[in-house]
Order: C-alpha cells, then sequence, then structure tokens
C-alpha cells in the first residue's frame, strides 16, 4: 500500500470511532495497528519519509497514527524520539524538526479530534496549555497503556483488586503510593504520576474485565478482547494477563491464530496457525509450506537470528506478510510459559530463561543461580546443523538482574499479588507427613496427612490496606462449605533477607476446640474483594485427615539440604520456580537455607531432576544396604510423600536422618527391620520408587 492508501484507510478508521469516546483514556488504541500491520504501515512510511516531513499537513491521519503507535509499540527507557528516528527511518530528528512534528501533531488532533480544541475534554485542554506541552503525554492519553509497561501495570492492578478507595486518594498520595508499589521502576511510576487518568480509566476497565469473566464462565477471553480495548500485545507480549484475569487456560485459544516463534529440544521453528483458505501456502526466506487447517511448524532454525523476520501468507491474490520478532541480539527464552519474551518490558517475570545467540554474550548477571564461566555461552548444535549459544538461567531470588553485553539493565520479578498455598506443615514434625491420592498420575486431588494442612498467605508488602484485624476479615476459611473458626497468625521470626523484604507471611491457626476426625474436607477460602482465593490453580483443596504416625521417626531438618526434597513434593503438580520460592518462603523461610546452582546440578547429574520449563521430578529412589542383624538401613532420595506410605506401613526402628556425602544428592537414612525387607520392597514398586541397590548414586 502507498502512504496515500494508508492515510485514506486510517482516517476511515478514525472517523468509525462514536463521537461520545473521543474523551475517553484509550479512545484511539483500537485504531492503532496491530503488530503485523504496524510493521507494514511503517515499512510505507519510511519509503515516503521525504514526502510525509516536507507536507506534514497533507497526512493528518497518519501522523496521527504514526506518533500514537509509536507510543503504543515502541515506548522505551522514557524516550520517545529516538523510537520514532527509527520508526520513520532515519538516524535522528534536531531539536527545531521535533517542534514542527509535535505542532503538526497538535493539528492533526485538532483537525480529526470534534475538529476544534475546545471541544476537548478537560484533561486534555490542561495538557495542552501547560508550559512544557507534553505531547508524548497526550499520545499516551489517546492509546493508554504502552505494551512496554503493561507487565507492571497488572501489579498495580493487582493492588487495586484490595483497595475499594484507590481512585480516592489525592495526587500526592497516589504519587506516594505508587512510588512504593513500583519499586523502582521509574518508567512505571512516571506514566502512572504523569498520565493519572489515562492509568485510572484502564484499571477500572481491567477490573470490570476481571469480574465479568469470573461472574460468567461461558464469557471468553476472545469476546472479551472484541469488545474491550485489551489488545492481543498485552496478551501475547505479556502472558501475565490471561493469569490476572483468571483464564489462562485460555491463552493459547486466544492467540492461535498469529505466527511465533517456538523453540523445542534443537529446532527454532515459526509457529503457523490454521488456515481455511484451500491452497494458502506459507513462504519465508524462498522456502514453502502448504498451509492447512491445524496449526504446525515452519523450522527455521539459523535463519532465527535476525532482528526482524517476515513470514509471508499466500492465500489470495496478494501475498500478507506476518512481521515476526527475530533473535538479534539475543533470544530470552521464557521456559514457563514456552515462548519468547519481550525484553523491552520494564520487568519480566522472575522465571526459568534460556538466553540464546548466535555468538557468544559477554553477561553480567545477579539474583540467579550460581554459576562457572564454563555454564556460560554452552555451544547447542540445532537441526540444521547452526551452532548456537545458550545460558540457562534459574532464579534465586525475586528480584534477578541481567545484563548483555554492556547493554541496559533488564530487570526480573515476581508478580505483586496475594498468594494462597496448602502445606502439609511448616516445622519438621509435619513437613513430611503427607501423601496424594494418585501418586502415579501425580495431580495433587486430594492430600492425605495426619493434620488439617497448614493455609499460607503470601503478601507483598505494604500490599493491602493497613487496617486491624483485616486477614481475618478478608480471607474467611470454609471447611465442607461452612465458615470455620480459627485466625491468621504473622510470621514475626521471618527474617527481612535483602532480596525478599518486599514479602510477607502468615498461615492460618485452626481454633484448638474444633475436632477434625478422621475423614474428608474440602477447604475453600473467599475474601469480600476477590471472591474465592484460589490454592495456586486450584479453587478448593480436598483432604482426607488419618491417624497420626509417632513424632519420634521423622527427621529434624536444620541448614540440610535436603529440604529441596520437601520443597519439591507440595509443588510436583506444578513445579514451576515461582510455586518452589513461594513453598520456600512459607515452609522454609525462617531457616537460612542456601539452595544453590551446584545443589541443583547434582540432582541433574544423578538424573533425579531435570531443570527447564519446570523442575521436571524423574524419579525417588531407595537403595536397600546389607542387613546388619535384626535391621537393615535404607537410603532414599525423592519425593516426601512417596516416602510417607513406606514410613507407615513399616515404622522406622529409630529416627530418621537427613544425610549429605561430599559432591552428591542429600538424602534420608533409615533403619528398618531386617524382617520387612521384601515387605517394603513391595510398597516400592506400587508408589513408583526405584529400588537401588547398595547405593542411591550412578559413581
Amino acid at each position: 500500500m502507498s502512504i496515500y492508501e494508508w492515510e485514506d484507510l486510517l482516517g476511515e478508521r478514525i472517523g468509525r470511532t462514536p463521537v461520545d469516546t473521543q474523551t475517553k483514556a484509550g479512545w484511539l488504541l483500537p485504531c492503532v495497528p496491530e503488530r503485523a500491520e504496524w510493521e507494514r504501515f511503517l515499512r510505507a512510511v519510511k519509503e515516503s519519509w521525504r514526502t510525509i516531513d516536507t507536507h506534514l499537513l497533507k497526512y493528518p491521519h497518519t501522523l496521527l497514527m504514526l506518533y500514537t503507535g509509536v507510543a503504543f509499540h515502541e515506548y522505551e527507557n522514557n524516550t520517545f524520539w529516538p523510537q520514532f528516528s527509527r520508526a520513520v527511518g532515519v538516524d535522528r530528528l534536531p531539536a527545531n524538526h521535533q517542534t514542527s512534528i509535535n505542532t503538526a501533531f497538535l493539528w492533526a488532533v485538532t483537525k480529526v479530534q470534534l475538529r476544534s480544541p475546545k471541544n476537548l475534554d478537560s484533561d486534555t485542554l490542561a495538557m495542552w496549555n501547560a508550559v512544557s506541552r507534553s505531547y508524548v503525554g497526550l499520545a499516551v492519553r489517546y492509546i493508554g497503556v504502552p505494551v512496554s509497561l503493561w507487565g507492571g501495570f497488572l501489579d498495580i492492578c493487582d493492588w487495586a483488586v484490595w483497595h475499594d478507595g484507590w481512585n480516592d486518594l489525592s495526587d500526592a498520595e497516589w504519587e506516594d503510593t505508587m512510588g512504593r508499589r513500583c519499586g523502582g521502576r521509574q518508567r512505571l511510576l512516571k506514566f502512572l504520576t504523569d498520565n493519572r487518568s489515562t492509568a485510572s480509566a484502564f484499571i477500572n476497565e481491567l477490573l470490570d474485565a476481571r469480574r465479568r469473566l469470573n461472574e460468567d464462565e461461558k464469557f471468553s477471553l476472545t469476546e472479551l478482547v472484541r469488545t474491550t480495548n485489551l489488545r492481543h500485545e498485552y496478551f501475547e507480549e505479556v502472558p501475565e494477563t490471561a493469569e490476572f484475569l483468571q483464564r489462562p487456560q485460555e491463552l493459547d485459544s486466544l492467540l492461535e491464530d498469529r505466527p511465533r516463534l517456538l523453540w523445542h529440544d534443537n529446532r527454532i521453528a515459526i509457529h503457523l496457525p490454521p488456515v481455511k483458505t484451500e491452497d494458502a501456502t506459507w513462504r519465508f526466506d524462498g522456502e514453502t509450506k502448504l498451509a492447512g487447517d491445524i496449526a504446525t511448524g515452519f523450522p527455521i532454525n539459523g535463519k532465527a537470528f535476525q532482528e526482524h523476520l517476515t513470514l509471508e501468507l499466500r492465500a489470495g491474490e496478494s501475498p500478507q506478510p506476518f512481521p515476526v520478532v527475530g533473535l538479534k541480539p539475543f533470544g530470552l527464552f521464557d521456559e514457563q510459559k514456552e515462548r519468547f519474551a519481550n525484553i523491552g518490558r520494564s520487568r519480566l517475570p522472575a522465571n526459568s530463561y534460556r538466553l540464546v545467540s548466535s555468538t557468544p554474550l559477554d553477561i553480567s548477571a545477579r539474583g540467579w543461580a550460581d554459576w562457572d564461566e564454563d555454564d556460560k555461552n554452552q555451544p547447542v548444535e540445532l537441526e540444521d546443523g547452526t551452532q548456537v549459544f545458550v545460558t540457562f538461567l534459574w532464579p534465586v531470588s525475586n528480584r534477578p538482574m541481567l545484563k548483555v553485553n554492556g547493554g541496559s539493565k533488564i530487570e526480573f520479578g515476581r508478580r505483586q499479588r496475594v498468594n494462597l498455598r496448602v502445606f502439609s506443615g511448616c516445622d519438621n514434625s509435619h513437613v513430611f507427613r503427607f501423601a496424594l491420592k494418585d501418586n502415579s498420575k501425580l495431580i495433587m486431588d486430594k492430600l492425605i496427612m495426619e493434620q488439617m494442612p497448614v493455609l499460607v498467605l503470601e503478601v507483598p508488602v505494604d500490599f493491602l490496606p493497613d487496617e486491624p484485624g483485616l486477614l481475618n476479615r478478608e480471607f474467611r476459611v470454609f471447611v465442607n462449605g461452612r465458615p470455620t473458626e480459627g485466625e491468621w497468625i504473622f510470621y514475626e521470626e521471618y527474617p527481612k533477607y535483602p532480596d525478599e523484604k518486599e514479602l510477607e507471611y502468615s498461615t492460618w491457626k485452626w481454633a484448638e476446640d474444633i475436632d477434625f476426625t478422621q475423614g474428608d474436607y474440602e477447604i475453600r477460602v473467599e475474601s469480600s474483594r476477590a471472591g474465592i482465593l484460589p490454592f495456586g490453580t486450584r479453587p478448593s483443596q480436598h483432604v482426607n485427615s488419618m491417624s497420626s504416625t509417632d513424632d519420634g521417626i521423622w527427621p529434624e531438618l536444620h541448614d540440610e539440604k535436603f529440604w529441596v526434597w520437601v520443597l519439591l513434593s507440595p509443588i510436583q503438580d506444578d513445579a514451576t520456580w515461582e510455586e518452589f520460592w513461594i513453598a520456600r518462603g512459607a515452609v522454609a523461610g525462617f531457616r537460612n537455607l542456601r539452595i544453590n546452582r551446584n545443589d541443583w546440578r547434582r540432582l541433574e547429574e544423578q538424573g533425579l531432576v531435570e531443570l527447564g520449563r519446570k523442575i521436571k521430578i524423574l524419579q525417588s529412589r531407595l537403595a536397600f544396604c546389607p542387613a546388619q542383624g535384626n535391621t537393615f538401613v535404607a537410603h532414599y532420595a525423592g519425593l516426601v510423600n512417596r516416602l510417607y506410605a513406606l514410613v507407615r506401613a513399616v515404622p522406622p526402628v529409630q529416627q530418621i536422618e537427613a544425610k549429605q556425602e561430599r559432591g552428591l544428592p542429600p538424602y534420608l537414612e533409615i533403619h528398618w527391620p531386617a524382617s520387612q525387607r521384601s515387605y517394603i520392597r513391595s510398597i516400592c514398586s506400587r508408589e513408583g520408587i526405584k529400588i537401588r541397590q547398595d547405593s542411591l548414586w550412578n559413581r
């Protein structure tokens, strides 16, 4: 399309915008081209920039869309003009040139928005009349939240869920509160304070969307995107959006029609969405692949290491291009989300990542599992023979940081939200004492334990309203559909390590006069503000209470590294890094527990776990040592809930001990009656425990 055709198309699109919406924040966002169309638009702008620049007033719709589109798609690091310059294909625009473009932009706004500035809303007029003339602020008001800031914006929406009067704060209170909530993210803070009315409008819209989805299970994310200002980019480049809306299972279906890079094993490919047109074909870099009515992949491997990739769909008279962000100078693959991350975001989730490039990188990092120099830039061969360099990143803090080739810092962080989890215990006497209803499927459908479980709330510091007794009023516990007595107890002893000072923990203390006899129970926690508060992804937790074993047979853990197995056991159905660190803080946070890269490496080397998208638990092992009189010794490494079945069936003759040999993973030493050796062996087979002779380890 020529720039003249774009001017007409954009004019027609903007002209269809209802007049009554033109005073609302984000009213132009539906008109901003989506990523693929945006790239085509920029190509036309670059080809015709000299003509546009000479006759700015002849292209009001093009200029308006260029200005607002850069604010939405490209805004980063509190800058605008470097991105605008790249968008129009020039090295830089001098200050006087910027002034002329700003003037033309205001004229375009006047022409498009109700033809006269006197009809504009008061916020826009105030911005126009400001001495500083916040042109970028005006553009942001028209498009809402730049996509690079959306992840941090979700944290503010999570906070707003719990604060009914958040929109009534004075400007000074708002600035102070946002300063504390942004945690050093200056770009996000500047947006929230400079564009408060815009931010507030979008917060309200997102909260309304969340309520609507909760009230109507049949209403889908796809329908939501069609009827609101929620853009595909907010979901595609910030997958946590679906989590905030409590519909993460719908994310892939929402984005199934959008090409994107995938990485699996030694293959990098472009996801090809389904196409209904017969005989349609996909084309990339001279290669062709037949389109189909189901999604498939287009292997590109070494060709992915370009700044921009262009995929073409030929399903009619003219090809339709689809731009895909390439992996130059590097890519950051989010193992948990199974997609390449948008590294232009203000803060990325603290997940596990693979840093990949076509050449070795100079890497500076903090808050990740320790590595040797040999762990960086590990050579990996793709299926087409291309050698790439991969560095694996596993978070060991809530706020990791990464810098590549001396560039800007890439910051990471946990989502700012209330997390509710359930554990068998938070002390030595009960962390081992639970089982799952169906171990073979590793689905935590029902917990079998000797006491009612420990419920833990993880809450960011200053996240909830500062009201006495809030937790007990807000988070009500129900058992079998009825409210139960008890109270939330704050972890007074929890140490405030530098990287954990932003989180606080509270546990539910069941009322002492409640007698939970042996039987089945369903536990649910409800909030007046947020509705049902899920245990991770489960809306409730089923528990079977049974008789107790002897306290004296269970080990007492201190700083032993066997804690790693204790923490993996309750999260095995969803063993992501975030779940592991929630468990670490909730169950073992008051201990001086430090698990580093070498600890994980030992487990990997022995074939017990595999690190990646999730912490995959490959095996639990029991080694039978020679009998010593009437007893024999066994060594155990693995999930503690699998061991529980053994100990319950055959109590040890003395207390179990946690041990570790130099250079090897931790294990438990158990003394059992020699007469029960065969019986224990039969239980191992049932519980999925691998039996070893004499030694646990691959020597």
